[in-house]
């Protein structure tokens, strides 16, 4: 069983989550999918949980929204 790690940044300790690393079918891309004028910007919706996928994610996502 794969684990899930999070990156608590109040304090920065990992923290390990029980859980598989893929959802059920292609969850990354349906939740990489914005919803109107909404899209997801932190780093749950990319392969890793630091702070430099975050921004990348928080990119991404502006880039989403201002193609719209």
């Amino acid at each position: 069983m794969s684990h899930i790690k999070r990156r608590d940044f109040i304090n920065g300790s990992a923290v390990a989550i029980a859980g598989s690393v893929a959802g059920p079918d292609d969850s990354v891309a349906i939740g990489r999918q914005p919803h109107g004028r909404i899209t997801i910007a932190n780093s749950d919706s990319a392969p890793a949980a630091d702070a430099i996928e975050a921004t990348r994610m928080g990119y991404r996502a502006v880039k989403e929204i201002s193609s719209t």
